[in-house]
């Protein structure tokens, strides 16, 4: 990093939900049942265009389908924002909202 400022650092992700507690969520604020399903890589990956993008779209898959993923970094953030994040059911409510 090169920069003192948090801003620049690049964000993969930020959330720490997996589909499944987005899916426990979302039925409170929709008023009906969600269910949590796992697009096959093979489908995810005939949507996309051949290239640079989908090549690395698999790898990322492939990685996250082996070893997971662990969230993001909260201070960065927070620094995106500028305030502290709403909760994730919070989040939701606003949008529905709308």
């Amino acid at each position: 990093m090169t920069s003192p400022s948090p801003r620049v650092v690049p964000i993969d992700r930020c959330a720490r939900h997996q589909r499944g507690e987005v899916a426990a969520i979302l039925p409170d604020v929709l008023g009906r049942a969600i269910v949590a399903a796992r697009t096959p890589v093979d489908q995810f990956a005939s949507q996309l265009p051949e290239g640079p993008v989908c090549d690395g779209m698999m790898r990322m898959t492939a990685h996250y389908d082996r070893y997971g993923f662990a969230g993001g970094n909260a201070l960065v953030l927070r620094s995106i924002l500028g305030r502290e994040p709403r909760f994730l059911a919070n989040y939701f409510s606003a949008l529905a909202s709308r």
